[in-house]
């Protein structure tokens, strides 16, 4: 069973994995269409960091479907 949050892993598609190197940052735009996720990795002695960046714009970027 999903959480609210989740979709069906049957129903997306594994595009690329990044693979972990420390300093990586990886962006990906956020659209009404964009399903994104990170994965389980094995223990480090290195931290993973989130940072959320957020920009408004006058208009919008993206139309409904």
């Amino acid at each position: 069973m999903e959480k609210k949050n989740e979709c069906p892993r049957n129903t997306v598609e594994k595009v690329k994995t990044i693979e972990y190197k420390p300093n990586t940052m990886f962006f990906f735009i956020n659209s009404l269409n964009s399903i994104h996720g990170v994965s389980r990795r094995d223990a480090t002695n290195q931290y993973r960091r989130y940072v959320n960046i957020l920009a408004e714009t006058e208009k919008p970027l993206f139309e409904a479907e």
